[in-house]
């Protein structure tokens, strides 16, 4: 029961500090993106968020090493064996600084095609290896200083992690605001204040590692010989690599074939609206996958009932806060834009329909896979190489004929049928052992539920057509306010009678009476 009550009480204390420092950086970025864009301009902004997918790409070498090793964590932490944890965390620090290395050479190699890959960037060649090599050099350092992050996110105390990292996140970001603004600094600041903050984040965030679990960090020879004890981790490190790549195929491809398509300055243009739905949907996931590490505890307890009861409270709280989210998004974010950067920096309706898309499949994808990972089910390795072929291909082929709206539809369509189709039936098939019916029987009834709110909604609207949001920030506020509330009581009162609904509101409203 403490083990229960100690898992809840981390998932919330997970959620409140994710969402408080989510909401900061949210409200940062309002301020921090147009001067950017400003002062450094379009394609120097644009030029960034493609790096950052290059680097993702380098990333692979991780191979899924983090979910691996905080898979093997659950059990030990569990029976509360430090020994144990302490041995598989040093086996991580030695595997991550192979794949540091791994990394590093990869990208001095990488650096030598940056001239033919970015010819007439807008800028300064040396501004373009100057920023590779920052960015990169504040990637290695979580691979040679801060491994033992795995470790905070497995005992679900990931929190201490958002609370270090955020802080100085939001410190990096208003500094490079006054420097650019105020002093009138360049790229060369912008840059070199990405990496001090890279350096700064790293040096705490171990310090607090240390402090927390001071029995870690055995010898180096140790670290190896523990490899030789845990082959299930080299296992699941080589079927994850393979998920990996499917991950960055679908998430990080996107900028650079819109980019291969269309333009730098086409990239920030949907980067202005991805920075705003990327930070919203980092606040939603943040307090949703607080859990995460709880669900691993909880199928560890193998308590098969309780976790499917579980599994149906958690999907009918993604739905719901994805519902309102995307709903609410899809009817502000164009005035929002409008009133921020000005209506010359909006895209297509059509866009953006397929952007919130998107970000819907990604939301809902979440819940399945939240279960696979707690189940340690990595071995169907087919699945993310037809899930990446698929993306990469459609992206390439739709790219080709339809610019930014086919690189989207690609991503959608090899989603669809990988997240949505494939691996349910391999969640209920290989971990809760029950006939995938169930699933599909529930969950199209939240989607039928969605699509009636979302033309009852759309009807609502004409009752507030008097509210102009794009006129002023404080008529954008109560039209948002007003959309929120309306159609979250709307959206509720329509899924309330399935049973994951119910459950969840019984669990909350007790809770919240125990505290009163």
């Amino acid at each position: 029961m403490d083990i229960s009550v100690s898992r809840v009480q981390k998932s919330w204390l997970n959620a409140r500090i994710n969402l408080l420092f989510y909401a900061a950086a949210l409200m940062l970025s309002y301020f921090s993106r147009r001067i950017f864009l400003q002062v450094l301009g379009t394609q120097f902004v644009g030029f960034t968020g493609t790096v950052g997918n290059f680097l993702g790409f380098l990333n692979l070498a991780e191979m899924g090493t983090a979910m691996a090793v905080s898979f093997a964590l659950y059990k030990p932490l569990l029976a509360g064996d430090k020994s144990q944890v302490a041995e598989i965390v040093s086996l991580t620090g030695y595997l991550y600084r192979r794949i540091g290395s791994i990394i590093a050479a990869a990208g001095a190699l990488f650096s030598a095609f940056l001239p033919l890959i970015f010819p007439h960037p807008g800028f300064p060649m040396s501004v373009v290896f100057f920023a590779w090599y920052a960015f990169l050099s504040s990637s290695l350092l979580s691979y040679y200083l801060n491994y033992g992050q795995v470790l905070l996110d497995a005992d679900q105390r990931n929190y201490i992690v958002t609370a270090w990292l955020q802080t100085a996140a939001i410190l990096k970001v208003l500094t490079q605001i006054i420097l650019l603004s105020r002093f009138n600094g360049g790229y060369y600041t912008w840059i070199s204040i990405e990496l001090a903050a890279g350096i700064v984040q790293s040096i705490l965030l171990r310090r607090k590692i240390r402090q927390t679990y001071p029995y870690l960090h055995p010898p180096l020879k140790e670290s190896r010989r523990a490899l030789r004890h845990h082959p299930e981790i080299t296992k699941s490190i080589r079927q994850l690599a393979i998920h990996k790549l499917s991950e960055f195929a679908f998430v990080s491809t996107k900028d650079f074939f819109i980019y291969l398509f269309t333009s730098l300055t086409m990239v920030a243009y949907y980067g202005n609206y991805v920075i705003i739905l990327t930070r919203i949907n980092q606040a939603l996931l943040a307090v949703l996958t607080s859990m995460q590490a709880g669900i691993g505890h909880l199928i560890a307890e193998n308590n098969m009932a309780r976790t499917m009861s579980i599994f149906w409270e958690i999907l009918a709280l993604r739905y719901f806060t994805t519902g309102v989210f995307i709903f609410t998004t899809y009817h502000l974010i164009e005035s929002f834009i409008s009133l921020w950067l000005g209506k010359q920096y909006l895209l297509d309706g059509g866009t953006l329909l397929l952007i919130m898309a998107n970000v819907f499949l990604v939301q809902t994808r979440d819940i399945v896979l939240s279960f696979v990972q707690g189940f340690g089910l990595f071995s169907d390795v087919w699945a993310p190489l037809v899930e990446g072929g698929l993306n990469i291909s459609l992206s390439l082929l739709l790219g080709y004929f339809f610019g930014m709206n086919g690189v989207l539809t690609g991503s959608l369509i090899s989603m669809f049928v990988i997240a949505f189709v494939w691996k349910p039936i391999f969640l209920f098939q290989s971990g809760f052992k029950q006939p995938v019916w169930m699933y599909w029987r529930e969950v199209s009834k939240y989607w039928g539920l969605l699509a009636l709110s979302w033309i009852a909604g759309s009807r609502m609207l004409s009752l507030i057509r008097w509210i102009e949001p794009e006129r002023s920030y404080s008529s954008w506020i109560l039209y948002s306010l007003l959309i929120g509330g309306l159609y979250s009581l709307l959206l509720f009162a329509l899924l309330f009678p399935l049973r994951g609904m119910r459950h969840l509101t019984g669990r909350l409203f007790r809770k919240i009476l125990s505290k009163v």
